[in-house]
């Protein structure tokens, strides 16, 4: 009974390390968040969404009521709801590249530290109630970079040479009108063909141990008892 509760703990620890869905939000082209108090969403958050782990399943919910939405930025011409506007499924796929970063090295020499495959952003675009909203990720995170110099005792400040950028437009093509121009974040979760970080390795291996030394403590018990 207890080995089978073992067993059932480790594989809901490796599911949650793979099943998560990769969040994404809307951001105004300086970075900021763009909120409206009343939104429906998470943190009053008023683009949200994700995409599932394995690139399939996008979706956004688009809430932004008009008696409490933005007045100023970018995030103000985004067009009001009076109920939820939920785009599916559309042509977005996710874009996984390498990643590294500057660390300092041997006698204080800034070096180039491999990440490894990171999830970095979208591309495509999904259509509801005639508005497009359109994904679009360029750019690849790498060394050497404008700030990157070696030998140098002093690490230099790694910026990511990434451009993520989302539009809301009515119409398509030459008919097309842009409503709103900004960017969006993404998650960055370890992907479910990365080996895990190596305190979640830890943690789940002391999880497992603890739920290991339990078992046997209670067995002891009982026979005792008995």
């Amino acid at each position: 009974m207890y080995a089978t509760r073992l067993i059932t703990f480790i594989g809901l620890a490796v599911f949650a390390q793979g099943a998560l869905a990769n969040t994404i939000w809307l951001k105004d082209s300086l970075g900021n968040v763009c909120t409206n108090s009343a939104s429906s969403n998470p943190g009053g958050i008023i683009g949200y969404g994700g995409i599932n782990r394995d690139g399939s399943g996008f979706i956004m919910t688009l809430s932004n009521p008009a008696a409490t939405k933005p007045t100023t930025g970018d995030c103000a011409t985004i067009p009001t709801t009076t109920t939820d506007l939920v785009f599916t499924g559309g042509n977005v796929v996710q874009n996984v590249v390498p990643v590294t970063m500057v660390k300092a090295g041997t006698g204080g020499n800034s070096e180039c530290l491999d990440q490894g495959l990171n999830l970095s952003g979208v591309t495509g675009g999904a259509t509801q109630a005639g508005l497009t909203l359109a994904f679009s990720f360029t750019g690849a995170a790498g060394c050497p970079h404008p700030n990157y110099q070696a030998p140098n005792p002093v690490v230099p400040t790694f910026q990511a040479p990434f451009q993520r950028t989302v539009s809301i437009s009515t119409g398509s093509g030459f008919f097309g009108t842009t409503l709103f121009n900004g960017t969006y974040h993404i998650s960055t979760q370890t992907l479910p063909n990365q080996i895990p970080e190596p305190n979640t390795t830890l943690l789940i291996f002391a999880g497992v141990l603890g739920m290991a030394g339990l078992a046997l403590r209670r067995r002891r018990t009982c026979k005792i008892q008995r």
